[in-house]
């Protein structure tokens, strides 16, 4: 008989809710890495995972190796290759063998370690991937039957945002391990034996963070694969003082499946999202969600075994203490425990939800874990977004990327210039061009010219600018205010909803 390990199961919502879908979870995600086995053995000492399976030159795969971990329902498989590029001598590799060494090698140089796979099971492979390569999806592996002495996987895999993939698996007539051509791996791992549980229950959901206007994608999610629009929020939102981002999270039709997809807003300072899809060089996946029946006992081991997470300030949870009272919300755990391990809070009047978010388990400030406890809450905690925007920019000003930006936004182009601020003058503007250059390219792309005002985050400006003296700017004199009229209802963006200093004469709008 199998073990456990062999045959997690999805998401019990399904079951829950007496109903038989094409969908039925998360299957697993596989993660490009430059070192499996390192990978896998971190996995294991932070988080609690355990290796139930590898596959490697042992048992016939020369050119990678892979190493497939568990803890409770989740499954995640780190893939590293094991020659260089363009390798000729091992003729024993076969041409898909050879073209996944050299996607491999491409990932990493491109993105470094990162989520190449996000697998659903599902119970129609053919059904499912027909569907979606006939409305637009692109087909990286047409639907193949993978065998072995423990029975047959269905399997076909198409593209998604950026570089990554959905693989479609049913594994329903299979006994094995995980797929074919892996070999079991027995026995707990010893550290396990020595550190506290982590007791994870499944994958909650996957975050994939897109480029400016990269909400465009969950058009593919809605007409390949029949997601819906599950949770929406803006940025007025979803904003701190600084910066800003829009989400969207896409649902299975049966709700097994939760994708938010993150892309970036309009704000003073460079956001996390953009951070991301430039260390990461594109679209990605962000971070991984964990649910957890007790997150308290959770974030304790996990800290024990040395995870670390993004703190929260004392005044959140002041906060939070009179939201919950005035709400008349009581919660199961004691607060002063929260506060102690930086967990956040988030309710409505039928429940509530306790999330926390590890630091980059890479080097590239790319991606990060989450660990949550839902309390009949099926949200993704937006009434904590300004706190963990915040926390994400102390962390990025410490890698110095929380940069200023002072924007010029006209149709989809995108202009930066920085912005000084002087004692004897609250703003000294730097345009980097000269006011003739400045007003042709205006006049040229655009009816509005939208300031947005940065400063350097250790300062703060202690003089908002007054309106009325506009005119005596001195280097926005030779530019004659009549480039400045636009409609009212001019827009090409939402606004992010925080704090701004605006610059508006009569008859002219400015943002």
């Amino acid at each position: 008989m199998p073990s456990n390990e062999s045959q997690p199961q999805a998401g019990n919502n399904a079951v829950l809710r007496n109903i038989n879908p094409s969908y039925t979870g998360f299957d697993h995600i596989r993660w490009y890495v430059g070192n499996a086995r390192q990978a896998a053995t971190y996995f294991v000492a932070q988080f609690g995972f355990n290796i139930v399976a590898y596959r490697g030159p042992e048992t016939g795969s020369h050119l990678s190796c892979s190493y497939v971990v568990t803890n409770g329902n989740a499954r995640f498989v780190f893939t590293a290759p094991i020659t260089s590029p363009n390798n000729t001598w091992d003729k024993r590799a076969s041409g898909a063998d050879r073209q996944q060494l050299d996607e491999i090698h491409a990932h990493l140089t491109k993105h470094g370690d990162g989520v190449k796979d996000i697998a659903f099971a599902v119970d129609d492979v053919t059904g499912v991937w027909e569907h979606a390569v006939q409305h637009g999806a692109i087909s990286i592996q047409e639907p193949q039957l993978l065998k072995d002495q423990s029975g047959e996987v269905r399997s076909a895999t198409i593209q998604t945002y950026g570089d990554t993939a959905h693989t479609l698996i049913n594994r329903s007539a299979y006994q094995g391990i995980f797929l074919p051509g892996y070999q079991a791996v027995s026995g707990q791992d010893r550290l396990n034996d020595l550190l506290p549980e982590i007791d994870v229950i499944e994958i909650d959901h996957c975050v994939g963070n897109q480029g400016w206007d990269g909400l465009d994608s969950i058009v593919n999610y809605e007409d390949a694969l029949n997601f819906h629009r599950y949770w929406t929020v803006d940025d007025k939102d979803m904003c701190s003082e600084y910066s800003a981002m829009r989400s969207i999270v896409m649902a299975s039709p049966n709700e097994v499946i939760k994708m938010p997809m993150n892309e970036p807003a309009t704000g003073l300072k460079k956001s996390q999202i953009e951070e991301f899809v430039e260390y990461y060089n594109g679209p990605g996946c962000q971070h991984i969600a964990f649910r957890t029946p007790n997150i308290l006992q959770a974030v304790e081991n996990l800290t024990t075994r040395g995870v670390t997470f993004l703190s929260v300030p004392e005044t959140y949870y002041a906060n939070m203490r009179k939201r919950l009272a005035s709400a008349n919300i009581t919660l199961a755990e004691d607060i002063n425990l929260l506060q102690k391990y930086n967990i956040l809070i988030d309710f409505d009047e039928g429940g509530y939800l306790l999330q926390i978010f590890t630091k980059h388990v890479v080097d590239r400030p790319t991606v990060f874990l989450e660990i949550i406890q839902r309390e009949n809450f099926d949200g993704f905690g937006a009434g904590n977004f300004k706190s963990l925007f915040e926390a994400f920019e102390r962390d990025q000003e410490m890698r110095g990327n929380l940069l200023l930006a002072c924007l010029f936004l006209w149709g989809k182009l995108t202009v930066r210039y920085f912005l000084s601020v002087l004692q004897e003058n609250p703003l000294t503007y730097v345009l980097g061009k000269n006011t003739a250059n400045l007003r042709k390219e205006v006049e040229e792309n655009s009816q509005e010219l939208r300031f947005k005002l940065a400063q350097p985050s250790h300062q703060k400006i202690q003089h908002p600018y007054d309106p009325a003296s506009v005119h005596s700017i001195p280097s926005l004199n030779a530019v004659p205010m009549d480039i400045f009229n636009a409609p009212n209802n001019t827009e090409t963006r939402p606004r992010p909803y925080h704090k701004r200093y605006s610059i508006s004469t009569p008859g002219h709008h400015w943002l």
